[in-house]
């Protein structure tokens, strides 16, 4: 679209969302009542920080999908192109969730726990009686993901130790994909955890994932992404994401990621016979099973808990 037919696609869904006027929208997003006038009128596109705080207050319509009609999401190519619009998708759903994170938190009156996690991550607070508003303003200026990522992990562990439970919108999350449909009317009240893949800095759009805090317990965790073919036996595929819980030792049998201190981390079905651990693939064609004889030979990362499938329509 060039900028006329965007502004009058703008003005349309402000419209279809219950703002009769510009005024009334500006007022409740926050953006000038100037910058919303030079956008409908086709004189400018708003920036990309614009259209998030626009696209928080317009029903039908996603963040990335106003990107993209503004002409905003590169990509020479549908994966680049895909992968960008997931990452934005990403981060309008990381905004949403922490300003309900931080919402549980300023409504128990904790805003000196609120104030020790911003700073943490920071984000200091210049004035001791700083509004809620004026904090997420603070919070939508950050621009590093990953920041933000870590942000909501350590809102998420407070209200975690305070015992609150929240409900969360990740109906519109594309990055990860969903298996579960959370909206607002699923009365299921559950923790979620940001975790980090450990073997894919290629893809900036899959850096992390959310999950159910339920699949790793007490326990810390890490993402990897599956890139080859080795697994093809146990029905995981290559682009496929593994959630995996740390840890140090494989009392079990299972799926685990380990090192055999010459390779990069592998995911291997461990099992034992006699004295002996055996590592397998599962494509014996390609990849034949490692045997130790002593478990210090090799280093267990986590165990497999969760396959997310890599489905992708082009």
């Amino acid at each position: 679209m060039n900028s006329e037919d965007f502004g009058k696609y703008l003005a349309y869904l402000r419209k279809e969302s219950g703002f009769k006027s510009q005024r009334a929208f500006s007022e409740k997003s926050g953006i000038s009542n100037a910058t919303l006038s030079r956008a409908e009128s086709g004189e400018r596109i708003p920036n990309k920080n614009t259209l998030k705080l626009i696209a928080n207050h317009l029903k039908g319509v996603s963040y990335s999908e106003l990107l993209n009609h503004a002409g905003l999401i590169d990509g020479n190519d549908y994966t680049q192109w895909k992968d960008n619009k997931d990452l934005a998708d990403f981060e309008q759903s990381i905004d949403q969730n922490i300003k309900i994170a931080l919402k549980q938190l300023w409504q128990q009156n904790k805003k000196s726990t609120i104030k020790s996690i911003l700073e943490v991550n920071n984000i200091p607070l210049n004035e001791s009686d700083v509004t809620f508003e004026e904090i997420s303003t603070l919070i939508h200026q950050m621009e590093e993901t990953n920041k933000k990522s870590e942000l909501y992990s350590h809102l998420i562990s407070e209200l975690n130790k305070m015992g609150i439970s929240i409900q969360q919108d990740f109906s519109s999350l594309t990055n990860p994909v969903n298996e579960h449909n959370f909206n607002e009317n699923n009365n299921s009240e559950q923790f979620f955890q940001i975790i980090s893949y450990i073997n894919n800095s290629n893809n900036k759009s899959k850096e992390y994932i959310i999950v159910e805090r339920n699949l790793l317990g007490d326990s810390e965790g890490f993402a990897f992404l599956v890139q080859d073919d080795s697994l093809v036996g146990e029905s995981i595929f290559e682009g496929d994401t593994l959630v995996c819980k740390s840890k140090t030792d494989a009392y079990e049998e299972g799926l685990y990621v380990v090192e055999d201190y010459q390779s990069a981390p592998m995911v291997r079905r461990v099992t034992y016979q006699n004295n002996y651990i055996i590592l397998s693939s599962a494509n014996n064609h390609y990849f034949e099973p490692i045997v130790f004889s002593d478990s210090d030979e090799f280093k267990i990362i986590g165990k497999v808990v969760q396959i997310r499938r890599n489905i992708e329509v082009k």
